[in-house]
């Protein structure tokens, strides 16, 4: 539990970051513009001017610091370290992807280093599954869900405030939870950099709120969604695999439902579109704001229900499903709406 001397390296971690990306976005944000890193609008996009991107590296830095220094702290081992380059990996391709579009190849295989490396040292010892299942099943099974998790996240990355919405919530309901998990020893950094995490999108959540200032960029989803998969699959290894489900349970699902629904009708999977939920409530006429405070209100429940998850697992998991069950509900009702037209100064 993060009790007594294990309290100090999460609030400093949490101190630090949040201090550290706080005081880097504004030269960061000035530094992006005179680079012409902009988001321009687009027939997909859902933003109306040009706004900077890769403002996610204001996070993403802090963090990679933040977690070197806990790897030496806490002795985590190699799969720690193996972790750590693994991000700090992503967070250098996506940089690049943010500067100039890299090929789809190099980010997958970039994905897969990043994932496979810190797997294969874990220690055998530590299951999720039960032991009739080999390791090295397991082991592989996680490293597709992980790169999954990656890319539905830059997917998922699409709004105002979203991702870095969801990462608040989703690591500070893993905080939580983990004060109250045994930790395996390969996952100890976990408590401090959770709330790092938590404390850094936090940090980076008012220059991204609506109508956003800065976008994260793949530099900030891609190596976001890898450490939150990192925290849940530290929960999920100190037995506490439904709260592992339960926190980024709107991003799995929109993410997995539009893949597989654009599967079923025969559309490919690698063209841009725009179908995710939230984007379809968009596209309906609900604004930037209408669409985020929904998701987040949502996440804010799913992470209390994650706590809840620890001491009654099933009551927790039948509870969330109403939850993204109406969330789904709606979007869907807010996307069969039509827009009400407007002026160019943006009255009715």
């Amino acid at each position: 539990m993060i009790i007594g001397a294990n309290l100090l390296p999460a609030l400093v971690t949490a101190l630090f970051c949040a201090a550290a990306t706080w005081m880097l976005l504004p030269p960061l944000i000035r530094r992006l513009v005179r680079s012409r890193m902009l988001d321009e609008p687009g027939e997909r996009s859902n933003h109306e001017m040009p706004t900077p991107r890769g403002g996610g590296l204001a996070i993403v830095a802090p963090l990679a610091v933040a977690w070197a220094e806990l790897n030496l702290l806490m002795a985590t081992g190699a799969a720690g370290w193996a972790a750590l380059a693994g991000f700090v990996l992503l967070a250098f391709v996506s940089w690049r992807d943010d500067r100039s579009p890299q090929p789809v190849a190099l980010r997958l295989a970039a994905q897969a280093l990043a994932v496979v490396l810190p797997l294969a040292l874990l220690p055998d010892s530590l299951r999720i599954l039960p032991e009739a299942v080999p390791v090295a099943a397991e082991r592989i099974a996680i490293a597709f869900a992980w790169v999954w998790f990656v890319n539905l996240y830059n997917f998922m990355d699409g709004l105002d405030a979203l991702a870095a919405g969801q990462a608040v919530t989703a690591a500070a309901g893993a905080l939580l939870v983990l004060a109250l998990a045994g930790m395996p020893a390969a996952f100890a950094v976990a408590p401090p950099l959770a709330a790092g995490l938590a404390a850094g999108a936090l940090a980076f959540l008012p220059r991204n709120w609506p109508p956003a200032r800065v976008f994260l960029g793949d530099v900030g989803s891609i190596p976001l969604g890898y450490l939150l998969a990192w925290l849940l699959l530290a929960l999920a290894y100190a037995g506490h695999a439904v709260p592992a489900l339960i926190l980024p349970l709107y991003f799995v699902f929109d993410a997995t439902f539009t893949l597989l629904s654009r599967l079923l009708r025969g559309a490919s999977v690698f063209d841009a579109h725009s179908e995710h939920l939230y984007q379809r409530a968009r596209r309906g006429g609900k604004s930037h704001l209408w669409v985020t405070v929904r998701a987040l209100a949502a996440n804010v429940l799913f992470a209390g229900l994650a706590v809840l998850a620890v001491r009654f697992p099933f009551s927790a998991l039948l509870a969330a499903s109403p939850v993204l069950a109406g969330l789904a509900a709606i979007y869907l009702c807010a996307a069969r709406t039509r827009p009400v037209s407007t002026d160019r100064l943006g009255r009715p």
